[in-house]
């Protein structure tokens, strides 16, 4: 993503944050005062711990993680090739919003225990605790939805694939997360809470280009690609491609741009 700077690693995964977060900083100090800047870290800390829940869950899967951008509006974890496997997808998809809950039921609990709450009107430092447990299940709740490209969407396009394959998989989710950025826009203009209508818009363009990926892919396929993606045969190391076919590899670049390539073996 153009305008980020890289500030970590971790588990060697580079952790980059964009420049749009700089306009968070004067929103938090008018919400909480002085605790807007530790409210902040609390924040991005459950937004990264939430894509590294997918970034480590699909190195065990054998996907490189080519880095992890956090941005006003969240953040994402860029694989360098998509899960090959209804399964993976799911797994992975669902990593992240297991532990943005389990951060918000830790939240809770302390939260409980201190007797925090969430009064704006004159915040204390353990007020934190029920900020931290709020953000954390809606994190959890919102990505839940089966819109694409949040979590839920990614799960629910797996569960279509093994009916459907995953181009129509892809392209029914696809008319669902309309809808959903529909009533996002909707909502948003109606409560004058811009940052859904944001996102319902970011959804109309993130939605199409999975959509062109999925085409891509399915092209890909009936051409007899080797190693198709999402989902299809994977062919071992060792075996050796017939002359004439046709090979495939897919990889994603630093700033999250997809790019596939593809060759004709003589």
């Amino acid at each position: 993503m153009f305008g980020s700077l890289k500030v970590a690693s971790v588990k060697g995964i580079p952790i980059r944050l964009h420049i749009t977060l700089l306009a968070l900083v004067p929103l938090l100090l008018v919400q909480f005062g002085w605790l807007g800047i530790p409210a902040g870290l609390l924040l991005f800390g459950s937004v990264l711990l939430h894509e590294l829940g997918h970034a480590i869950t699909a190195q065990r899967y054998g996907i490189r993680i080519v880095g992890i951008n956090l941005h006003l509006l969240g953040g994402m974890a860029l694989m360098a090739h998509p899960p090959k496997t209804p399964k993976q997808e799911m797994v992975i998809a669902a990593a992240g919003p297991a532990v943005s809950f389990l951060l918000g039921f830790l939240f809770l609990g302390l939260t409980l225990v201190t007797g925090a709450s969430l009064s704006m009107a004159a915040p204390l430092p353990v007020d934190l605790l029920a900020y931290g447990a709020a953000i954390n299940l809606m994190m959890g709740l919102f990505n839940l939805l089966p819109a694409l490209p949040m979590d839920g969407g990614r799960i629910f396009r797996a569960g279509l694939s093994l009916k459907f394959g995953a181009l129509d998989a892809t392209n029914i989710a696809a008319w669902v997360s309309r809808a959903f950025a529909v009533v996002f826009i909707g909502v948003g203009l109606f409560m004058q809470a811009w940052s859904l209508v944001l996102i319902g818009a970011f959804l109309f363009v993130l939605v199409a280009n999975e959509q062109r990926i999925a085409r891509v892919q399915d092209n890909l396929r009936r051409r007899g690609a080797f190693q198709p993606s999402p989902y299809g045969p994977v062919i071992d190391v060792g075996d050796k491609p017939p002359a004439g076919a046709v090979t495939r590899e897919e990889f994603v670049d630093a700033h999250g741009r997809r790019f596939v390539v593809v060759t004709r073996l003589m």
